[in-house]
């Protein structure tokens, strides 16, 4: 009996479902041979049998329900019979009436091949052919009634139940979700026809995927288009790191911007503290001239403090070199190396600002940065503060006197604007630069004698203790001549460096000098002054090098004139800065570098 509560399939023997415990004959589960109620469920359950709660051996035939064979016992019963396995059935669900073989005496459904009946059991015969049992289902029509299980027989059953006869239609979702969000309203189930002559068995479904093929499908496509963005991503990733420097090149290993701290050393002169930000077991390493200092990072930082003096320049600073202020942007040199042996340079935000001297000069002659010449001589005249500085013309060298003055006589070459720069050089210090530009015109005519001069050669004997200041010959192959003309008669020659005693200097260009115990006179241009006779004063010194280069000029680029062996003896005249000293030797002014001789 079905439970019409909720729909399970219980013995006619019991009373209450075994389920739910509702009543099974009340009115409303009476088995009046009506329709059988629609289960609520979306598919029918094979029914359960319950174990029989006697002994077939022992119990006698009072035990068996009346109503068990329907008053037809008068067959015996034979012992089931094997049957061949049946295909299941497919049923339509919440059907009212169904349609199939039925038993002939009972009216109970048949399955074709059947040869007993699950409902009274009565021996069918050797089978119920499939002409016979079409024409015994066309006289029958009701409710599909389950097979019932005896509670008390000394008989077997008839035929075992097969779960396979039962189908159970997983494709109508539809209608098993509109039952549940519909509650008690029961839609009218769509009717499949079924065959009278036998049951349609459950064909397997091969239209469409299954939902879980579909999922794996979907979840196998995903998982391909994501190895194929992974693979892409790889080759970007590697193309990059070719161009920026190669697969082998790390990220940067400085973490952090670089500081830079004003300080002071011990003995109170400036200095920096620099910190550097670099990754563990990197190496941090300074270079600052002949220093090198590397230290290695074991926390997050290291800090160098570096002293100001470090980046003074040991050269004259040229002043386009300098900011509007005059100070000089220094950036440090430091790097850090990696585990790899990789170099990375530190940045900085801001230089370090050095600020650099610059030696007080005043120029006296000329006077006006603009000014034209009939003559090709110009006088330079002036003083600077700082006595070691070192002041040259168009970058010939001029002799300083211990005052910090210093005269000198520039010629100009050639016809036309000429740019005259004097400058004040010392290391360490700014050029002082005084720019002039001389416009020479030689329309107004040529140099003149002087008066009362002569083309012959003077005859007034001239002394060199007539002189009033000592010069020298800044070139080679110098003409002395008898008049202050070039057109005077060629007394001798002046070699470069050649000491020469000034008596006088004529306002065209000509000097008038002592030579060879008589007066002469050579042009200024070729000449440059030491000092006057008074403050001329010299120190005995020794050369302490081989070959020692005496030069012209106090400049590399100066004439080397001769070479001075080791031990040579000397005489120191005064340092010309920039490391340089004029010294007399053999009645020659020249210049050598001051670190190779050694005063007495």
């Amino acid at each position: 009996m079905i439970c019409k509560v909720c729909g399970t399939n219980n013995e006619d023997y019991l009373e209450y479902c075994k389920k739910c415990s509702a009543p099974l004959h009340g009115s409303d589960n009476a088995d009046n041979g009506a329709e059988a109620p629609a289960s609520p469920r979306s598919f029918v359950r094979s029914p359960v049998w319950a174990k029989p709660e006697f002994n077939a051996n022992t119990i006698s035939e009072n035990d068996i329900p009346a109503d068990f064979l329907n008053g037809k016992a008068e067959e015996t019963v034979q012992p089931a019979q094997p049957v061949q396995p049946v295909q299941p059935v497919q049923q339509p669900r919440q059907s009212a009436v169904q349609s199939g073989p039925v038993c002939p005496k009972c009216g109970a459904r048949l399955i074709e091949g059947q040869r007993f009946c699950n409902s009274c059991g009565a021996r069918i015969g050797d089978a119920v052919s499939a002409a016979a049992v079409s024409a015994a289902s066309s006289a029958w029509s009701g409710s599909y009634s389950t097979p019932q299980q005896p509670s008390k027989s000394g008989i077997k059953y008839a035929d075992p139940i097969d779960d396979r006869m039962f189908s159970y239609d997983y494709t109508e979702t539809d209608d098993r979700r509109s039952k549940r969000a519909g509650g008690n309203k029961k839609a009218a189930p769509a009717q499949r026809p079924v065959s009278r002559t036998a049951p349609r068995a459950s064909a397997p479904r091969k239209s469409q995927p299954s939902r879980r093929r579909r999922s794996s499908l979907n979840i196998k496509l995903l998982a391909m288009i994501l190895g194929g963005i992974l693979l892409l991503g790889a080759i970007v990733f590697g193309v990059i790191k070719l161009v920026s420097g190669g697969i082998g090149s790390g990220k940067s290993s400085v973490t952090g911007e670089a500081k830079i701290e004003e300080t002071t050393t011990a003995s109170g002169d400036k200095a920096y503290n620099i910190t550097v930000y670099a990754k563990k077991k990197s190496i941090v390493r300074f270079e600052g001239g002949s220093i090198v200092k590397e230290e290695p990072i074991s926390g997050k930082s290291v800090t160098f403090g570096i002293p100001e003096q470090l980046w003074i320049p040991s050269e004259p600073v040229d002043p386009d070199e300098l900011t509007a202020d005059g100070y000089l942007a220094v950036t440090p040199n430091i790097t850090v190396i990696n585990k790899k042996g990789e170099s990375e340079p530190v940045t900085f935000a801001n230089p370090i600002l050095i600020s650099i001297p610059t030696i007080d000069m005043t120029v006296t002659s000329p006077n006006t940065e603009n000014f034209s010449v009939s003559s090709p001589i110009v006088e330079v005249a002036g003083v600077v503060q700082d006595t070691t500085a070192g002041i040259y013309v168009n970058d010939e060298a001029v002799p300083v006197d211990e005052t910090g003055s210093f005269t000198y006589t520039y010629t100009i070459t050639e016809a036309g604007t000429t740019t005259l720069n004097i400058e004040a050089r010392k290391n360490g210090y700014a050029i002082n630069r005084k720019t002039f530009t001389v416009d020479y015109n030689t329309a107004g005519g040529g140099t003149t004698a002087p008066t009362g001069g002569g083309t012959t050669a003077a005859t007034t004997p001239a002394k060199v203790g007539d002189a009033k200041s000592i010069y020298y010959a800044n070139t080679d192959g110098i003409n002395v001549r008898a008049n202050a003309v070039d057109t005077s008669d060629v007394l001798g020659q002046l070699g470069g460096g050649d000491k020469v005693y000034v008596i006088s200097a004529d306002s065209n260009g000509w000097y008038k000098i002592a030579y060879n115990n008589t007066t002469a006179y050579v042009s200024g241009k070729y000449l440059t002054k030491v000092s006057d006779i008074a403050s001329y004063t010299t120190t005995n010194a020794t050369v302490n090098t081989d070959n020692l280069n005496a030069r012209l000029s106090p400049s590399t680029s100066g004439t080397a004139m001769m070479q001075l062996a080791n031990g040579t003896a000397v005489a120191f005249v005064k340092d010309m800065g920039s490391g340089w000293s004029m010294i007399e030797y053999n009645g020659k002014i020249l210049f050598v570098s001051q670190q190779y001789i050694t005063k007495n």
